[in-house]
């Protein structure tokens, strides 16, 4: 199993003690030892702080693991436990070949010691021999772009030239594991690039695998086949990238929306947070003269969906009712939003050219969309009855039919639009 698992965590915590005051440390230090010897029982002046708790994982060799989470989540205390610069409180931490960490930035460097003498330093510290540095060096310096800095030491690096430098570095062992943590933001497009093609090529000359930390969303799921999901030390979700990162997203969402909606008076649905399968709010608000009903969101078989693929065909449908004696004509209005409140799409049955109607007792709404080229994501409707100018609105129903897109990542932002590509060589 080994020969195929580059790193196994099992059931893996990290617990730190938290002292209020330097004098509860003091008495941590001395009391119990003194009671103890007393014969009386101890208390404990500190709190626990569980950074990590239960988390389990495997990765395969080639694999690459994004690791997704708010500040706080975890993250770099996980990769610092696979690193085995911390210790876990409980659980194991396996790991198999050479493992080559960039876990902050120029971590490592000594800042009063020249380029130069950081990369041999650095060298043997990740287990390179004399003869090896030596062998790799001008590999080193070509990546890392510095030119006669090399010569100065790194104190008087810029933040750009010391990453490139410790990137180098930390890439040019050939590790069967590589670990990156945040330290890759720091550089610019074009250093990002470069450093992408760099881990793509030690993934596949070594089948190596790789445990990248990031907050982009397009460097995870572009990256990483897998992802992993920490939130507040605990493990949330481990599995295709996509999926995690929509996850992920929408509990951002949620968590910054939840004291919002919890004042809400109309609110008929408070969320669970983590749970993305559920509606966020279904807010209506009727007159006494018109209701909306049975809002749904349908497949082409008519089948209610909270999930599609991008381009799939689907259909809005509503419901509203007459309750009293209406005697101006009716319009209707739908706007699409993401999430996290961006505005997509809106438009009413004025501006699509379709007259008003005289209403009756009852009446449905149905609006076909053929291809719904949206990206990965989460999304709801707003849709409302208008009078015949559009301006008044008689009712209307917020954030309702919230539905997921998952896509095939040809693609990143909003919409996906139909394109060809023409590409020609050698012309002027």
């Amino acid at each position: 199993m080994s020969s195929e698992i580059a790193i196994r965590v099992t059931n893996l915590c990290k617990c730190y003690e938290i002292y209020e005051t330097p004098r509860d440390r003091l008495k941590q230090f001395v009391l119990p030892k003194v009671k103890r010897a007393l014969g009386r029982e101890s208390n404990n002046y500190f709190r626990d702080f569980w950074a990590l708790k239960d988390v389990s994982f495997d990765v395969k060799r080639g694999e690459t693991i994004g690791i997704v989470g708010r500040n706080g989540a975890g993250k770099s205390t996980l990769l610092q436990l696979i690193c085995g610069t911390l210790t876990p409180t409980s659980g194991t931490v396996e790991t198999f070949g050479r493992v080559s960490a960039l876990l902050e930035l120029g971590a490592g460097f000594n800042p009063e010691f020249t380029g130069r003498e950081n990369i041999r330093l650095s060298g043997l510290m990740l287990g390179l021999t004399a003869d090896e540095i030596e062998q790799k060096y001008d590999e080193i310096l070509s990546f890392a772009d510095i030119g006669d800095h090399v010569n100065l030491p790194v104190k008087t690096y810029s933040s750009g030239m010391f990453m490139r430098l410790a990137f180098s570095v930390a890439t040019s062992v050939d590790p069967d594991i590589l670990v990156i943590d945040e330290a890759l933001s720091v550089g610019d497009a074009a250093f990002q690039m470069k450093c992408a093609s760099r881990i793509q090529s030690i993934i596949e000359k070594k089948n190596a695998a790789l445990l990248f930390v990031s907050h982009s969303e397009y460097s995870v799921r572009s990256l990483c086949e897998k992802a992993l999901y920490l939130n507040t030390g605990k493990q949330i979700a481990f599995g295709s990238s996509s999926d995690v990162v929509a996850l992920y997203n929408a509990d951002i969402l949620y968590s910054s929306r939840d004291t919002e909606l919890c004042q809400n008076e109309n609110q008929t649905q408070v969320p669970e947070k983590g749970n993305v399968n559920k509606i966020l709010v279904s807010e209506v608000k009727n007159t006494f003269k018109v209701s909306i009903e049975h809002i749904d969101l349908l497949d082409s078989s008519g089948k209610r969906v909270n999930e599609i693929l991008s381009g799939q065909s689907v259909q809005l449908k509503f419901e509203y009712i007459i309750l009293g004696k209406l005697c101006e004509q009716i319009t209707f209005v739908f706007n699409l939003y993401r999430k996290d409140g961006i505005y997509i799409l809106g438009t009413t049955t004025l501006m699509e050219g379709i007259e008003p109607i005289e209403p009756s007792d009852c009446g449905e709404v149905l609006v076909n969309f053929p291809t719904l080229n949206l990206l990965s994501g989460y999304y709801f409707w707003r849709v409302a009855v208008n009078d015949k100018t559009g301006l008044t609105i008689l009712a209307e129903a917020k954030n309702v039919c919230e539905f997921r897109v998952k896509d095939d990542f040809r693609s990143v932002g909003l919409v996906d639009l139909e394109r060809t590509w023409r590409i020609e060589s050698g012309t002027h």
